[in-house]
């Protein structure tokens, strides 16, 4: 994850000793895309989110969207009045029930929202045979499938904007919520080392510890972390215990490296001794990560 400004965020010795988990980037992304995505934190997708789904749309955005779905209703509704003899409750009932579904739509996946459609429209099915006969019930069953069809199509081609930053970078950012608690706090440790060591490292420059590449070694390290955390917990695999100890161990040496340049940045007489330590513990962290 891109560092932030120590003096922007209120740095101190004990910089993020309670900050939670924030999102992690992937460290390849430029440093104005990540500056974009950080404005905006509640607009990004969890990584196993569908980013067509017009639920990560601004809400602006969703309410327009969802004036024209709605409009569109309206359309089919006044389709039905024309095409049924029947009385303008039958209408209003068919109303009723296609708001409310739309209302409800972005709550319920799956089998909960199956179960619901089936329940709202079986007493209007029932109301139409009883009012308009086989006919009525087979129009209004056509347009719903219209309907429906029209609600699939909106989320596939037009549920997401591809020049949205969160959208087009999709799969190059990590949240909390993609990650287990335990994996949460391991992450959270790695990102308060970088944090620790940003804040040190206007005081180091000019010494033999190069704080920019411990800080760029830091942010590889923190993203291929969450990664694999990841993929370690996703549903139907199996977790494996090596890889959260693995990521552990990291995060355990990237804060002994941020200790070691918070040290050198505040003792000047023992500074080579801390440098020392700090260039030994980040040779460690060039190995390669396993998982």
């Amino acid at each position: 994850m891109r560092a932030p400004d120590p003096a922007r965020r209120g740095a101190s010795g004990t910089v993020g000793a309670g900050v939670a988990m924030t999102a992690v980037f992937d460290p390849g992304l430029p440093e104005h895309v990540v500056a974009e995505l950080e404005r905006a934190p509640g607009l990004l997708i969890p990584a196993g989110a569908d980013p067509a789904d017009p639920a990560h749309l601004p809400r602006g955005e969703r309410y327009k969207r969802g004036g024209a779905v709605l409009g569109a209703m309206a359309l089919v509704l006044a389709g039905i009045a024309a095409l049924l003899p029947t009385a303008p409750e039958l209408v209003a009932l068919v109303a009723l029930s296609w708001a409310v579904a739309v209302a409800v739509y972005g709550g319920f996946r799956g089998v909960p929202r199956m179960l619901f459609g089936a329940l709202l429209l079986v007493p209007v099915l029932v109301r139409l045979f009883l009012d308009a006969g086989p006919a009525g019930v087979a129009v209004v069953c056509a347009l719903t499938v219209v309907v429906i069809g029209g609600q699939h199509a909106h989320r596939r081609f037009a549920g997401a904007d591809q020049d949205r930053a969160p959208v087009r970078f999709h799969g190059r950012y990590l949240l909390a919520t993609d990650l287990a608690p335990a994996d949460r706090e391991t992450v959270r440790r790695a990102q308060r080392a970088e944090r620790g060591l940003a804040a040190a490292a206007a005081a180091l420059r000019g010494t033999a510890f190069d704080a920019d590449r411990a800080r760029a070694l830091l942010r590889d390290r923190t993203w291929r972390m969450a990664c694999s955390l990841y993929h370690n917990r996703r549903p139907g695999v199996r977790p494996l215990r090596v890889v959260t100890e693995e990521a552990r161990r990291w995060a355990g040496e990237m804060e002994e490296l941020a200790e070691a340049a918070r040290a050198a940045a505040a003792d000047t007489r023992a500074r080579d001794a801390h440098l020392a330590r700090a260039l030994h513990v980040q040779h460690r962290l060039t190995r390669p990560y396993r998982y």
